[in-house]
């Protein structure tokens, strides 16, 4: 009878050994991939908005003056889509988890960006700056002037 309550005692503390493994070496590793599967997300649908928004410009530049397009962008809750009239290009930025480890050389400070170059004859006015969350977007074009607006 003592060798039964044994067992039961060695197999409980092995099964405690496993749950405290579980919780101290994979779970990490597991919190560690899912940070990174959301940033990779947030990424690639963002990036997915700002390529959208710059089809819309270029699709309107090609059209006549009084072209109107509206445009519903959805953007991940830490990801930006900027326009910027002065250098004439459309980008965007996405802030990286900060349980994300690892620091990519293309993302500094755990901050992606990419800026999407226009065409040179394409003369941007942005009056809607930067696009945070869900967003309406309307590209017009007047006076040969490609005009964002909210």
């Amino acid at each position: 009878m003592k060798n039964k309550g044994q067992v039961i005692l060695e197999f409980i503390f092995i099964i405690l050994i496993v749950v405290i493994y579980v919780f101290t070496v994979t779970k990490p590793f597991i919190d560690n991939s899912q940070n990174t599967i959301t940033d990779i997300d947030a990424l690639t649908r963002t990036n997915n908005e700002t390529n959208k928004l710059v089809d819309s410009i270029n699709k309107i530049y090609l059209l006549g003056n009084g072209s109107r397009e509206t445009l519903e962008l959805f953007v991940p809750i830490n990801g930006q889509i900027i326009c910027n009239s002065a250098d004439n290009n459309i980008g965007f930025i996405v802030a990286l988890n900060d349980g994300t480890t690892h620091e990519h050389s293309l993302c500094p400070n755990n901050t992606c960006e990419k800026s999407f170059e226009l065409n040179d004859a394409i003369d941007l006015d942005c009056l809607l700056p930067e696009v945070n969350n869900r967003a309406i977007v309307v590209v017009s074009k007047e006076n040969n002037i490609i005009i964002l607006s909210g």
